[in-house]
This record gives C-alpha cells, structure tokens and sequence, in this order.
C-alpha cells in the first residue's frame, strides 16, 4: 500500500473542484467538467468529501439542455378612456363598488302587456308551440271574434299583426323586432332586377339589446365592459371571442 507522503503527492497533482465547499479533486479537465455535470448541476446528488477518481474513458459529457422557455401569453390591451366604468342616468361616475339599484319583481297576476293570463296562454300556444302560419292565425282569431260577437265581446287579438306586436312588448330581456324598408336602387330598364327592388331589412335595436345584456344579472361578470385588443400567444389579433 502506499505510504501517507505518496498519497498526498498524489492529491496535489489533481484538479479541485471549483464549486464553493465542495472538496473533491480529480485527475483531468474532464474529470472535472464531468464531475461538476452530474454533482453540482443536481443539488440533490450527495457526496462524502473524498477524494473522486472519475474514469478517463467516460467520453464527452452530454450537453447541458437549456432551461425551458416560459410560453408566451395572450395579453389584453383595453381601450384608456372607453372603460365601462358604472354612472348614473346623468354619466357622472360612480364611486368604486357602489351597488346596483335595487330591483323591482312584478306581482304575479301582472301578464302586462298582455290583457290577462288567457291572451298569455294563447300568444304562446299559436307563436311557440304550434308556429301557426299568420293567415292562419288570422282565420282562427276571426272566428273567434264572431263567435263573440253575440256577447258583445271580442277575442284576445285583433289579427297576427296585433299578436305579434305585443309578443314584441314582452320585456323580458327581450328586444322588439323593427323593420327598415329600403328603396331601390334604380329605376332604369336597364338596371338589374335586384336593383329596381324594394327589400324589408328585419332586424333589433343594438341599444335595446345591449341595455338588456347590462340589466340581466346572470350576466354579472361574464363579459367585458370595456373595448380591448386581444392577442394570442402567437402575438395574433383575435377579433371574437365566441
């Protein structure tokens, strides 16, 4: 065996750790690149302070993998002034958690803006369950105001036109159906078909939809009340979010 002075000649020819603390000593460069990859690049390996012979023929240590990139994020830029910040009906601010006003429950033998739970029942029946056509409509509720007229009484609607309008009343979050007629183009012999046509655009008030959404209270928080640029994690536009 050999002797404590031929032991620590032997210690001074190898290479010490570079790593704070760590008393280990190896034979080459290597040895030491290899040493600090598998030790200090895992605080969880131990080691008992001895002296380590890492081999010479263990090859070039494996590459270092870089640390995961973090993912990009989509991001919101909402608009500085067009902020949705609650105000009163004269658009003066409201201070920060003020709570809604309280909010009125109709009775329950209010059927407003129907006569009374019978013309309720029946405008339900021929638009919803049945989807009457309106001439047949017609054709029942004209039977039904002369089958009255002997009680000097009338039926629950007058014509589809007069059922449709009061389903239209209905506020039940809902938003009546209006009608824009446009003109035609031209007039011309000339001119297309489509063009010398008048068209009837259907449609419902956005401000009337947009006052319901903000009433509704299942709503509450389940929207944005602000304009805003959204941005994938791609850095891509979304235009909907839907």
């Amino acid at each position: 065996m050999p002797g404590a002075r031929g032991r620590k000649r032997a210690d001074l020819n190898r290479i010490p750790c570079t790593y704070p603390g760590c008393p280990v000593r190896v034979k080459s460069a290597r040895g030491l690149t290899y040493h600090v990859n598998s030790v200090h690049q895992n605080p969880n390996t131990l080691h008992t302070g001895d002296d380590v012979d890492m081999p010479d023929d263990f090859g070039t240590p494996p590459p270092q993998l870089s640390p995961p990139h973090e993912q990009p994020r989509s991001s919101k830029t909402y608009h500085p002034f067009l902020t949705g910040q609650p105000c009163d009906e004269n658009g003066a601010f409201l201070p920060a958690g003020t709570p809604p006003p309280l909010r009125t429950t109709a009775p329950n033998d209010d059927w407003s803006p129907y006569d009374d739970s019978v013309q309720f029942n029946i405008a339900n029946f021929l638009f919803r369950r049945v989807q009457m056509a309106s001439k047949n409509i017609d054709f029942l509720l004209e039977q039904w105001a002369l089958s009255l007229m002997k009680h000097n009484d009338l039926g629950p609607f007058e014509n589809y036109q007069h059922l449709y309008e009061t389903i239209d009343a209905t506020k039940l979050g809902d938003a009546p159906r209006k009608c824009l007629q446009t003109e035609p183009l031209a007039d011309g012999e000339d001119a297309p078909a489509w063009a010398r046509q008048s068209y009837e655009v259907w449609y419902r008030d956005p401000e009337v939809v947009i006052s319901n959404i903000l009433d509704n209270p299942d709503f509450d928080g389940a929207f944005d009340t602000a304009p805003y640029v959204h941005l994938d994690s791609n850095g891509k536009r979304r235009w909907h979010d839907f």
